[in-house]
């Protein structure tokens, strides 16, 4: 399920209450503006709220870009640690 603005705030916040405002962080946030696509001549094409929705939903919930950062984080521990 795809998250408000507000929604990411308050977590941030607890994170930040839980770890220190000076806690290292590495995020990946789409919005509502990420959401478009180019027509033939260059311009932005944005679409309507639902279909907005729907993309970042269907973002969130895939599995493969949660994979991919696990992945990341295993792969630079590694190579770190040799």
């Amino acid at each position: 399920m795809n998250r408000t603005l507000s929604q990411v705030k308050e977590f941030l916040e607890l994170l930040i209450e839980q770890q220190g405002a000076n806690a290292s962080c590495a995020a990946l946030i789409f919005t509502k503006e990420d959401v478009f696509t180019m027509d033939e001549n260059g311009n932005e094409v944005y679409y309507s709220e639902e279909i907005t929705n729907n993309v970042l939903n269907d973002l969130d919930e895939t599995e493969w870009v949660l994979q991919k950062g696990i992945d990341c984080i295993e792969d630079y521990i590694e190579d770190y640690t040799k």
